[in-house]
């Protein structure tokens, strides 16, 4: 039985080698370096010739390639030999490539190991990408043995290894080495079921589970759902008839990993064992499905009795939605994750985002860096419109962090784990939109570590700039406010367009943008200058009283006898958005004989000028701390995140967030005392008049005493 274990164990291992695809992608330049240390006879080692090059499918940045399969030496015995030699170029200043042997002659091999980590040596010969299309390993990278009649692998080179001589050099096609492939995008499409073909639950039927279910953008047929944080399993439906799974692992209560795999080409194995799709519901036989045990080399074929059930949810197969707007998340933490998926949020969403707020309870406990990690994950995960102009993190907190370490151990300690944080939120973009990531905290009582609450507001924002400790709670809404007010500068654009009939090459023209028709001097909204005929611009612009990204040479798009000049981004001094209409815009000449502007009283106003507000798209993800050390605020923070929501909705509301809101301590009832605190959260025994927050029972609502 262990032999026929062992014989399993080399078929399958030989399978799913075969899985992996490759694509050719031109010739490189092969200037042979690695072998310049053996110079038994003059082969000519050090010239070069064109080989063909493959990339992987699956390892964009790994290439094969079979340098010597032309006899490329001079030697009339040299033989010819199609030996596979893998390059990894993932990181570009540590290039390596993988230990080969060459058939060069009779019964004669060469061994050729690269000097650095990845084949076994304390040395760092590596190869740097140079140009962009050119890798250099240095002389000294390659230790080579010539050995004869050895055609076995050997572990590492002997003591008659010579050593390369030479720069080898690999020079690629243009574009070939940083090519990076499109990342796949996933929609979070609702819940879905899943049963499980090989694992049981404590009744000893199967185990089933409720999962979230994404769709890929790219590839709508497909979809992935993750039972385990990380590990996704992408599902294949684009032919109903051969549903396919891809493989996924199971670990049982002593740590022993299992590895379950649909037996089909797709996933690297002999069989043709597919799944169906039907109303929703993809069924696949138990059986279908290998289980092997990589630390044991045991492997078997599923239980017939079972079966792998996913069931999608309503609407799966419904196209992704295209609207353009504010795209929300919210994350809530303590001592457990709540989740708002990523949606469009609008007057229309956006009681589902405020309710879900309503609806948080504290808890003990605070998983902060857990809960960065997961807004940061789900971001990367999602995809958004193509205008998306801004993707953005906040995330309030009291500063601390308790159990996040339980979720992720390999961060070993509190300060580890902020800093992968620091790094991936400088690292990452959304859609090609830096990140930026704004950090709140309002420091609790349990709070005695100032250096350690600074470090962990760092190390969640993006720069130093998006760090913002508050003492209340006034500051934090007031924080909102103007995060709220610099996103709308930078999402909404206003776009003017002005058609007015060809102009006069050399003239001076000014357009005034506040109705000032009478005089153009007296206007305090305009922008003027030279006319170009040649290219049909306007040069030399001086803008005043407003800005333009669109600068000091305005092209213009000619139609008939007329020009139309664009101006992009119109902002007033402030840097909102311009406010201007049709009626207030005016065009005018410059007379130098008499020092007077002409004014264009023939400019039809509602067919020449065209006013656009465009709003680019924008992805928020709100982290937000629901432990029980914030205490009688609670229900505050929850009333300022909701009436940061309705901001970004489209609503109008410029108050501190403080009406009536629901308390979470189910404790309390309506014949409770009454509390007073003022506006910044602390409680007041004694109100005198002003503006008061009022709770009794589970209401809170803001009062005025007089």
């Amino acid at each position: 039985m262990k032999k026929l274990f062992l014989i399993c164990l080399i078929l399958f291992g030989a399978l799913r080698a075969s899985a992996e695809t490759w694509t050719p992608v031109g010739q490189v330049q092969w200037t042979e370096g690695a072998l310049t240390g053996q110079y038994y006879y003059d082969f000519g080692y050090h010239k070069t010739w064109n080989v063909s090059v493959e990339r992987s499918d699956t390892r964009p940045k790994v290439f094969r390639l079979q340098p010597y399969a032309s006899k490329p030496f001079n030697y009339s015995d040299h033989l010819s030999d199609n030996v596979y030699v893998y390059l990894h170029t993932e990181n570009p200043k540590q290039v390596y490539i993988e230990y080969y042997k060459y058939y060069y002659r009779y019964s004669y091999y060469f061994h050729v190991w690269q000097r650095c980590p990845e084949n076994g040596f304390d040395s760092k010969y590596y190869g740097n990408i140079v140009d962009g299309n050119s890798i250099e390993f240095p002389v000294g990278s390659f230790a080579v043995d010539n050995f004869y009649n050895t055609s076995s692998s050997q572990t590492a080179p002997s003591s008659y290894a010579k050593y390369s001589t030479y720069i080898h050099k690999i020079v690629f096609p243009e574009g070939v080495l940083d090519y990076t492939p499109a990342e796949e995008s996933w929609v979070n499409i609702g819940k879905g079921r899943w049963e499980d073909p090989y694992r049981k639950n404590n009744n000893g039927d199967s185990y089933t589970t409720n999962v979230d279910v994404e769709k890929s953008v790219q590839h709508p047929h497909n979809y992935r759902i993750s039972l385990q944080e990380g590990d996704y399993i992408k599902i294949y439906t684009e032919n109903p008839s051969k549903v396919y799974i891809s493989s996924y692992s199971v670990t049982n209560s002593q740590g022993v990993k299992t590895v379950i795999t649909q037996n089909c080409p797709e996933n690297g194995l002999s069989g043709s064992q597919y799944g169906t799709l039907s109303n929703g519901k993809i069924t696949i036989p138990g059986d279908y499905f290998i289980a092997s045990v990589p630390s044991t080399g045991e492997t078997m074929t599923c239980d017939a009795s079972r079966k792998c059930v996913i069931t999608l949810p309503d609407g799966f197969d419904n196209p992704l939605p295209e609207e353009n707007g504010v795209f929300m998340g919210i994350i809530a933490f303590n001592d457990e994750i709540a989740r708002k998926p990523i949606s469009l949020l609008n007057n229309d969403t956006k009681e589902d985002f405020t309710s879900f707020v309503d609806g948080l309870q504290m808890g003990n406990a605070t998983l902060l860096y857990y809960a960065v990690d997961q807004a940061v994950s789900s971001m990367k995960s999602q995809t958004f419109p193509e205008n998306l102009s801004n993707a953005v993190l906040v995330t309030f907190t009291d500063g601390l962090d308790q159990g996040s370490l339980a979720m992720k151990p390999e961060h070993r300690s509190s300060k580890g784990y902020a800093s992968y944080l620091a790094d991936i939120i400088g690292q990452t973009t959304i859609q090609g939109c830096p990140l930026e990531a704004y950090a709140i905290g309002l420091k609790s009582d349990d709070v005695y570590d100032d250096e350690l609450f600074m470090y962990n507001l760092q190390s969640i924002a993006s720069n130093d700039n998006n760090i913002s400790p508050v003492s209340n709670i006034t500051e934090m809404q007031q924080k909102l406010t103007n995060l709220f007010e610099n996103l709308n500068r930078q999402t909404t654009q206003r776009i003017v367009t002005i058609k007015v009939p060809m102009m006069s090459h050399g003239d001076k023209y000014r357009f005034t943008l506040d109705k000032s028709r009478n005089s153009a001097t007296s206007s305090n909204v305009w922008f003027e200058g030279v006319f170009n005929i040649d290219n049909m611009s306007l040069e030399d612009i001086t803008y005043h009283g407003f800005t333009s990204i669109s600068g000091t040479t305005i092209v213009a798009k000619q139609e008939s006898i007329k020009l139309l000049f664009t101006l992009n981004d119109c902002r007033d001094l402030d840097g909102g958005t311009l406010d201007v209409s049709q009626d207030g815009i005016d065009q005018w000449q410059y007379i130098p004989s008499r020092d007077i502007w002409n004014h264009n009283i023939e400019n039809a106003k509602k067919e020449d000028i065209d006013i656009q507000e465009v709003i680019s798209s924008v992805a928020i993800m709100f982290a937000l701390d629901c432990s029980s050390s914030l205490g009688d605020l609670f229900p505050l923070v929850k009333s300022t995140a909701n009436s940061f929501i309705n901001r970004l909705a489209g609503g109008d509301d410029s108050s501190t967030g403080i009406e009536d809101v629901v308390a979470d301590d189910k404790n309390l009832d309506s014949n409770a005392p009454v509390e007073y605190y003022d506006i910044q959260g602390v409680r007041v025994l004694n109100p005198r008049k002003g503006l008061y927050i009022r709770r009794q029972g589970n209401t809170v609502s803001k009062v005025m005493i007089r």
